[in-house]
């Protein structure tokens, strides 16, 4: 158990710390290259703004014109402060012109898997 514990904590740096982001998003398929070089293009620029800690790209594994991006975030008022930069806001401009359908964003913080359940503790 304690070897399990272990690995749950040297995941690198997004297993206990920060804001972590996903931003699902459906791209009309004759837009799909022009968003991949958005993206090239700008990837570096958005790992180095304050508070990021990790930046990747994922496509869906069924629908190929559907890609999320994974970030992790010091905190939520990083990725705020990164939301209002004009930087994020021209990347975010030309993105969205490709979209096919609305994007979803949804933000997890990271639970502690060190404490033994109560169930255990109980026995």
């Amino acid at each position: 158990m304690t070897e399990q514990r272990e690995s749950l904590e040297q995941r690198g740096p997004t297993a206990q710390t920060g804001l972590h982001r996903v931003v699902r998003m459906t791209f009309r398929t004759e837009a799909v290259p022009e968003f991949l070089e958005i993206f090239a293009d700008v990837v570096a620029d958005i790992r180095r703004q304050p508070g990021c800690l990790h930046v990747e790209l994922m496509r869906d594994a069924q629908w190929p014109d559907v890609y999320a991006t994974f970030s992790v975030w010091k905190s939520e008022a990083a990725l705020e402060a990164y939301r209002q930069t004009p930087f994020f806001r021209k990347t975010w401009s030309l993105t969205k012109a490709l979209f096919a359908a609305p994007p979803r964003a949804e933000s997890y913080g990271p639970v502690s898997t060190t404490q033994e359940p109560a169930s255990k503790r109980n026995r």
